[in-house]
């Protein structure tokens, strides 16, 4: 199970660093933060501090709400500023819990060839 979600988690990551380079819309990417933060457990997960999911749903709260009101706000220019912070923090939110998921996985084999 842990390296089904470490390798989901590494294919996310390279799904969002394909798409900030690609200049995928923003309802891509947030529909596959949706999809990350459901399969975390949604609402319904257990809040843990600093969590994954935890993380997840924080950057829909800020970075995806600040977006959507900028670019409201700036229709023909945009909020490529806005955009570029979304990006950042979602993929600082997989790449903590990708480092944190290896780090556990190397410490449980270290564990079991005691």
């Amino acid at each position: 199970m842990d390296n089904e979600r470490l390798a989901r988690l590494k294919m996310v990551l390279t799904e969002i660093e394909r798409s900030s380079n690609l200049g995928t819309s923003f309802e891509e990417l947030e529909e596959l933060r949706k999809q990350e933060y459901h399969l975390e457990g949604g609402k319904d997960g257990t809040y843990l501090m600093g969590n994954y999911r935890h993380n997840l749903e924080q950057t829909g709260w800020k970075q995806a709400a600040r977006y959507v009101a900028a670019k409201r706000k700036r229709p023909v220019k945009g909020a490529p500023e806005e955009f570029a912070d979304y990006i950042r923090n979602f993929k600082q939110d997989v790449s903590d819990e990708v480092t944190r998921m290896e780090m556990r996985l190397e410490y449980e084999k270290k564990d079991n060839n005691v």
